[in-house]
């Protein structure tokens, strides 16, 4: 469960505050599926190099340059959301640090739509973000459906979306439980928001493309358990 591997991942972080010494020897022993994470430009990738040696491998790849082949040359930024999803209805989250009970440390607040909360970022921009930051409650939109099913998604965004070769094959959207219908989502966030050390909700491989900003991930692998955070 959810609990159990965050648990697990509080153990790990506290031999690692307290005895470096020994984190250090103990993860010597423990076999590693990969040591360092390739980036490679999209046109040199093919989908059978992609598909054999980090798909089916389970390795985490960076895919240089794709993003603007998946948004066909427009411009994804917050001006655009406001203008194509501004009705959309989305759960803002808080990061609470330190958090093991609730999955990547989120704590739903209340509902809000992406044109008032692009409002918000415009606004709070210089100011606001950096009070929040200080309590740890800088508002999040994380992984919200951008199909039409559910809360309306923003079908817009889709038909402006390409969804590159290496991730058609989809198996997600193939099962009869439907669970994945409302996907891809839509991530947006302020300057210093984040989410905390988690798996996967279906321990599935991902992909997530980065058109507005910078993010960086933290990717720890121990005993064959990829922990997977982003801020």
């Amino acid at each position: 469960s959810h609990l159990v591997l965050e648990i697990i991942r509080e153990k790990i972080h506290l031999l690692h505050k307290n005895d470096n010494a020994k984190f250090k020897e103990w993860t010597k022993s423990i076999k590693k599926t990969f040591t360092k994470i390739d980036a490679i430009p999209y046109e040199e990738l093919t989908y059978e190099n992609f598909f054999y040696n980090y798909s089916l491998k389970r390795i985490p790849l960076v895919i240089k340059g794709l993003a603007n082949v998946m948004a066909r040359n427009k411009t994804f930024d917050l001006k655009y959301l406001q203008n194509k999803c501004k009705d959309m209805q989305v759960t803002k989250q808080i990061h609470i640090v330190n958090d093991v009970q609730n999955w990547a440390g989120l704590a739903g607040m209340e509902t809000t739509t992406i044109g008032d909360f692009v409002d918000d970022i415009f606004s709070n921009i210089n100011t606001t973000t950096a009070t929040l930051k200080d309590k740890g409650k800088i508002p999040y939109i994380f992984d919200e459906g951008l199909s039409a099913q559910g809360n309306g998604g923003c079908g817009q965004l889709l038909n402006d979306l390409t969804i590159p070769k290496y991730f058609t094959q989809d198996i997600g959207r193939m099962m009869t439980t439907k669970r994945y219908d409302t996907h891809p989502s839509l991530f947006v966030g302020p300057k210093n928001s984040s989410c905390g050390l988690h798996v996967d909700s279906s321990s599935s491989n991902f992909w997530q493309a980065l058109f507005l900003g910078r993010k960086k991930w933290y990717v720890v692998l121990y005993i064959h358990l990829s922990f997977l955070s982003y801020v």
